[in-house]
């Protein structure tokens, strides 16, 4: 994929700018949730952001070099990476820099929220874990689906039951780095769930499918206790209705 010319740079801003601009406007409006103009421009601003996601689409790797930088402190050329074919239902574009670990992702998530480490040995410790898709060579992209909960298509399938069915899933890395990039542009959290009323309760986990041990074992994501909670959880044959994989197209 090429890189972004200055005319699709340009166009990008102009399209941000206007969004802000359109959501200061709205604020503005009486909120009765009745009015025919405030329908309508409602319908507007959803047109707007899609068109903007759209645009976002052309920008892969400018943003990802951005939030690398600004995140980690790496200057990254990510010019090369290759783009996997995207497939429905997979709008989520995670681009994966060469020479990453896992604990400097994790390290920075720690800075901005709550984090726990639940297993002994630690599952960040990158010469015990296994996983799928490596980044130590070459940089590289995935899709996954966009959405904050683990797949439902997923739940109750073990490790050995997506390898039957082909199904790639998301590595502890890839399960973190989404986490951040998605925090920055929501403070929110995956796998967050916010009707919880409960410190007890459980939410939802992340089967991170693509990652496993010496052992077999399968590392977690999931949020408990308003933490982020990363542990060693399952062998691969075991399966929870609780737990669930990210599928991802690489």
């Amino acid at each position: 994929m090429p890189r972004l010319c200055p005319e699709l740079t340009t166009k990008l801003e102009s399209t941000k700018a206007l969004k802000k601009e359109f959501d200061l406007e709205l604020t503005g409006l009486p909120q009765t949730g009745k009015s025919d103009d405030l329908v309508s421009i409602r319908e507007v601003k959803t047109k707007l952001v899609q068109n903007l996601k759209e645009l976002r689409e052309y920008f892969p790797f400018s943003n990802w070099e951005k939030f690398y930088k600004d995140s980690l402190g790496l200057d990254c050329d990510l010019s090369d990476v290759v783009i996997p074919e995207k497939k429905e239902g997979f709008d989520r574009l995670i681009i994966v820099a060469k020479n990453l670990t896992i604990q400097q992702v994790y390290d920075k998530c720690q800075e901005l929220f709550p984090c726990i480490i639940k297993s002994e040995p630690s599952p960040l410790s990158d010469r015990d874990l296994i996983n799928d898709r490596e980044s130590k060579n070459q940089a590289y992209a995935i899709w996954l689906r966009d959405r904050v909960e683990a797949d439902e298509e997923l739940r109750g399938l073990s490790v050995q039951d997506l390898k039957i069915k082909k199904v790639a899933g998301i590595t502890l890395l890839e399960r973190l780095i989404y986490e951040l990039k998605y925090y920055q542009e929501t403070s929110l959290h995956l796998d967050d769930n916010l009707l919880a009323t409960h410190l007890l309760e459980i939410n939802n986990v992340t089967l991170c499918s693509g990652s496993h041990n010496s052992d077999g074992i399968t590392p977690t994501v999931s949020w408990f206790g308003r933490s982020m909670r990363v542990s060693w959880w399952h062998l691969p044959e075991d399966a929870g209705l609780g737990e669930r994989s990210r599928a991802v197209i690489a």
